[in-house]
């Protein structure tokens, strides 16, 4: 809940526990004596803290600031709702009791405070599985919380891809900051991002970063700056992608963002959202540093329609514009966008729409069976549009688990950023339509669509009939 209800459903639930807890087994009207106390002048005397092992006490009092300017019984307890809320964000307490009672006797106007924690363990062990540009991998995290007793976390994370992608990074974040609203993070990582089956080549990346966040995690700040190395990873490689190769320097700023109003998140039937990631990159000098700007936005729209029918409009677009001297050259194949796929383009193989290089085989060399003839170059403008009509199935037990149905047009199109003027960018769109069945996972939707291309580029790999899917982006 929100707004003047939410605060009332707090209330409540806030007095039924004290109530609880005060009135045993004999008759006590405690909501009675609140509400003709809770007017009245009352300040808090001190703050006491108890069952922090490991927090330091300064960590658990830094939330209670406001309490100080609290002037009766009812500011009291509207802030330490408010506190009861700002400790649970720093996820290191398994319970918070906190207890007003009288203060000194010699002033009736004076209350103590008494905060009891139970703190969490401090080791926990995840793992988990995601698929990305068409590579399943798998993740373990380690995490040590609140070793130091600052409400820090301590996070080791390595994940292993089936087509030999690896990842490692160790990083460090605090949560509220200084009290506020505000989390800070740093990191160092290693990768290794294969891109072989599509792009002949092999990413490699080492460096560290530094982030904040705030607004609850809507809006994001960071610094990376990293050793960047694009690998040939196969002798057939296209000429496009072998100029790729060699070394580069990573270093700039970004800031992302996140807007969501939806009634749910995986599926949702009312509201909107939208993320974005803005990235300048460039702060340095020398001819291997990287200079680009680079920005990426993503929105979805919910209606719905006559039940049990869902309107659901959703799309994407992105420019990569290089900056400095190096504007008529090629942009990194790393930092550009590619398009196709159940996230961005059905009917379409995994980027398999938009700028191709061909591969080299020999003259009477036959392609192998399950390669393809081409590499996938991306583009440095790109945009895609998703238009579907949902709908629940009579089916009870596809009901219950969220597999539904669903009717759609989809169109999109990634171009170079140099000699594509806006017609010749509108007029290279792909169409498709289809329909299909979707079920809805925490990590992503797992789709079968029957897919018709309405239009295709030359050189794409479209993928009309039966397609499977993964989809790791909700909006």
């Amino acid at each position: 809940m929100d707004g003047a209800d939410g605060k009332e459903s707090r209330e409540g639930n806030y007095l039924d526990k004290v109530e609880e807890e005060m009135d045993r087994g004999k008759h006590y009207d405690f909501k009675a004596e609140y509400l003709e106390a809770r007017e009245k002048s009352c300040r808090v005397n001190q703050v006491v803290v108890r069952g922090n092992d490991r927090t330091k006490p300064n960590t658990i009092l830094q939330e209670f600031q406001g309490v100080s300017k609290a002037g009766t019984l009812e500011q009291i307890k509207d802030e330490l709702l408010e506190v009861s809320a700002c400790l649970a964000e720093l996820d290191i307490f398994r319970e918070v009791d906190i207890l007003v009672d009288a203060g000194p006797e010699e002033n009736s106007e004076l209350a103590d405070l008494y905060v009891t924690v139970a703190e969490k363990n401090i080791a926990s062990f995840s793992t988990g599985t995601y698929i990305q540009g068409g590579e399943g991998s798998v993740e373990a995290t380690i995490s040590l919380r609140n070793l130091l007793g600052h409400a820090e976390v301590f996070q080791g994370n390595a994940s292993f891809g089936s087509q030999k992608s690896n990842a490692y990074a160790l990083g460090v974040r605090r949560p509220r900051w200084g009290g506020i609203d505000t989390e800070v993070n740093a990191q160092a990582f290693q990768s290794s991002r294969s891109h072989e089956k599509l792009s002949s080549y092999v990413e490699w990346m080492r460096g560290v970063s530094l982030g904040m966040k705030i607004g609850g995690g809507n809006h994001g700040f960071n610094y990376e700056a990293a050793l960047r190395e694009i690998q040939i990873a196969s002798p057939r490689v296209s000429e496009e992608v072998r100029k790729q190769g060699g070394h580069s320097f990573k270093s700039g700023v970004g800031y992302t963002f996140m807007y969501d109003q939806r009634d749910h998140p995986i599926r949702p039937t009312n509201g909107a959202a939208a993320q974005g990631k803005l990235d300048l990159t460039g702060l340095g000098i020398g001819p291997g540093v990287e200079k680009y700007l680079r920005q990426q936005v993503k929105w979805q729209v919910c209606r719905p329609l006559v039940e049990p029918f869902v309107l659901d409009v959703r799309g994407q677009w992105g420019v990569l514009l290089p900056l400095g001297q190096g504007w008529d050259k090629p942009t990194c194949i790393s930092e550009r966008f590619f398009l196709g796929g159940p996230g961005s383009l059905r009917g379409f193989a995994v980027n398999g729409a938009g700028p191709m290089g061909d591969r080299k085989f020999g003259t009477r060399e036959v392609v192998p069976l399950g390669q393809q003839a081409t590499d996938a170059l991306g583009g440095d403008l790109m945009c895609s549009l998703i238009t579907s009509l949902t709908f629940d199935l009579p089916n009870k037990l596809m009901k219950t688990v969220g597999i539904h149905g669903h009717v759609f047009l989809n169109g999109g199109n990634v171009v170079p950023l140099l000699n594509c003027g806006p017609r010749t960018f509108l007029e290279g769109f792909r169409w498709s339509a289809g329909f299909g069945l979707v079920l809805p996972t925490r990590v992503g939707r797992l789709e079968v669509n029957y897919c018709h291309v309405l239009k295709q580029g030359a050189k794409d790999e479209a993928k009309r009939g039966i397609q499977f899917g993964f989809d790791c982006n909700y909006i």
